[in-house]
């Protein structure tokens, strides 16, 4: 049977079906992402000029689709179609797109409790989009720990449990997100190679507040009916998982 009510604890193929989604939604309709490029590019004026023209023409369309998206919450399947489209006509998506595209796919797989979601890093918006999947109890903003949910972040190409995912985040991509490390001794606003080891003994018993991974769902979950299911199937066939002996994604085994 399709895992309805996946307890994710313990489910390392779950992790694997994650990343198959993931994966999927990142290359499957190759684009270029803006938010990576400037990333990457680090301030070149060089490359910033190259892709000038891209950033201004696409970034307009796909302002537009995500307003739709925003604002058509009674209509979820033509939104979620527009914004699909855009990857394919423009060749161009951020987080928000991808995210979305991995929505789709999960949902068309037969996945359930799959809900999109900003992330924020204590009361710091990192400006994110991933999807996320769990057997606990969703509100508007959630914490999760350890294997409380599985995270699909297509924009990186990764997934994972979501303390693996937190941790992936902080230390391994804090530069992106200009996150304040998480760590005992730090002093923000001070350089760490500075600190004497006076200062570490004045804070080795000091209190300092935890920043957690805030996934935070902005609208309402996109509830597809099973014929507009079927419709994105017949629209992206091969995107339709089929793993050893037929199993289906996220379908649990034994």
């Amino acid at each position: 049977m399709i895992n309805n009510d996946i307890s994710f604890k313990s489910r390392q193929q779950a992790v694997r079906d994650a990343k198959w989604v993931a994966q999927k939604a990142h290359s499957y309709f190759p684009h270029i992402s803006a938010s990576m490029i400037d990333c990457k590019l680090n301030s070149d004026p060089y490359l910033e000029y190259k892709y000038r023209g891209l950033v201004a023409s696409a970034g307009a369309r796909q302002k537009v689709a995500r307003m739709l998206y925003m604002a058509d919450e009674r209509k979820p399947f033509k939104s979620y179609c527009n914004i699909i489209d855009r990857i394919i006509d423009m060749q161009f998506g951020n987080c928000f797109e991808t995210a979305a595209f991995a929505e789709v796919i999960a949902k068309m797989n037969g996945a359930k409790n799959v809900h999109s979601a900003s992330l924020f890093f204590g009361p710091i918006s990192l400006d994110h989009r991933v999807v996320f999947m769990t057997d606990k109890p969703v509100a508007k903003e959630n914490i999760f720990r350890n294997k409380d949910a599985l995270v699909i972040d297509p924009w990186l190409g990764i997934a994972d449990f979501a303390g693996n995912f937190a941790d992936t985040i902080k230390h391994s991509y804090n530069k992106i997100f200009n996150l304040m490390p998480d760590e005992k001794f730090y002093l923000w606003g001070k350089d760490r190679n500075s600190l004497t080891t006076d200062d570490f003994k004045k804070l080795r018993n000091q209190r300092k507040s935890k920043h957690e991974i805030i996934f935070k769902i902005l609208g309402k979950e996109a509830n597809f009916s099973a014929a507009e299911l079927e419709k994105f199937r017949s629209r992206y066939p091969e995107l339709v998982y089929e793993g050893r002996n037929g199993r289906k994604l996220f379908e649990i085994s034994g």
